[in-house]
């Protein structure tokens, strides 16, 4: 359809209660409907893929029975959603005491939308997809936070409040940048745990009280956690469909350690052959193994990658959310130059 039915947005239909118009074009809205209106009864709006725009957002806003609101985007190119207001979309919505399932994915976000804490029902939050490379420390308000999915972003670290989440049953990191997930040990109603590539060095949590767990594809091969793991990791893939999912480590970030690994040792044997020194008696026995000294370095570089990765990042989204505030044109010049 072109334009939503006018009977929808004049509520003609109070014992309307789910809406769904997703890969259609949500056209032209009006807030003022419902805010007149006294009593009506939508509670869920699937509208993913609807051509939303930031003239829209009034509307979306006054719906004030709302519990679950999809207006993510899936793929298509001839419908996306396409508004880039956030924070004004979830800044003290009328349904802010209602509203328990958000799906905000593969909208292109730079940035994750503080106002979002001011939802304290909601129960599920959808994230996949966009561009975050940070979680605020906000994010603890979100007690009610039962399942959150940040998935397929470029996050490097988590924010200490995570540990407030204490009904957090399902998290899903896959495809993501993190290598510390200690802050989660204190999650004990965490039963889902999705770290599939990532940068992890470890697992250095209890595998026993997770119900399902992924971590395949970091800097380290868990198979060596055992059968246990494994279980759990085949139970998880077959239950959610990710057959087609591989194992091991991540090649990508070995190979870039290994590449940087071989650089360092080239140069240390160039200065050690250029130089006379002569090791004592004691030398091998103060040496490290050659293993130990491997992965030791191998840890190194990709913790110094992961600090360049995070800088610019960092950097890209200053610069974002510099543009969208329409300030400081004179800094933005400067930040252009740094990333250059």
């Amino acid at each position: 359809m072109k334009y939503i039915p006018i009977w929808l947005v004049h509520v003609k239909s109070k014992d309307l209660l789910e809406v769904y118009y997703s890969y259609n074009i949500l056209g032209k809205t009006n807030e003022s409907m419902y805010t007149e209106i006294p009593s009506y009864n939508l509670r869920k709006m699937i509208l993913h893929d609807s051509y939303i725009l930031n003239n829209n957002i009034s509307f979306l806003k006054s719906i004030r029975t709302l519990e679950v609101l999809d207006i993510s985007n899936t793929g298509s190119q001839s419908h996306r959603n396409s508004f880039t207001n956030y924070d004004e979309l979830l800044d003290h919505p009328t349904w802010e005491g209602t509203m328990e399932i958000l799906n905000l994915s593969q909208l292109n976000m730079g940035f994750f939308p503080e106002s979002i804490v001011c939802l304290r029902l909601l129960k599920e939050l959808y994230l996949s997809k966009n561009a975050l490379v940070w979680l605020p420390e906000a994010i603890g308000c979100l007690k009610a936070l039962e399942v959150l999915d940040i998935s397929i972003n470029s996050v490097c670290v988590l924010p200490s409040t995570i540990k407030e989440l204490k009904n957090l049953r399902v998290l899903k990191l896959e495809h993501n940048r993190l290598a510390d997930i200690i802050l989660l040990k204190d999650l004990f109603n965490l039963k889902i745990l999705d770290l599939y590539e990532n940068e992890l060095d470890w697992f250095e949590l209890d595998i026993h009280r997770y119900q399902y767990l992924d971590l395949e594809r970091n800097c380290f091969g868990a198979s060596l956690l055992g059968a246990t793991y494994d279980e759990k990791r085949s139970h998880y893939r077959e239950k959610y469909n990710l057959g087609d999912r591989g194992t091991g480590c991540n090649n990508e970030y070995l190979e870039e350690a290994l590449k940087s690994e071989s650089s360092s040792e080239s140069d240390f044997s160039e200065d050690s052959t250029s130089s006379n020194v002569i090791p004592d008696d004691n030398y091998e026995e103060e040496c490290w193994d050659d293993e130990k000294v491997k992965s030791h370095k191998r840890r190194r570089n990709r913790k110094v990658a992961r600090r360049v990765t995070f800088l610019k990042s960092l950097l890209v989204l200053i610069s974002f959310r510099m543009i969208t505030m329409k300030k400081n044109v004179g800094m933005m010049k400067k930040l252009n130059l740094i990333l250059k």
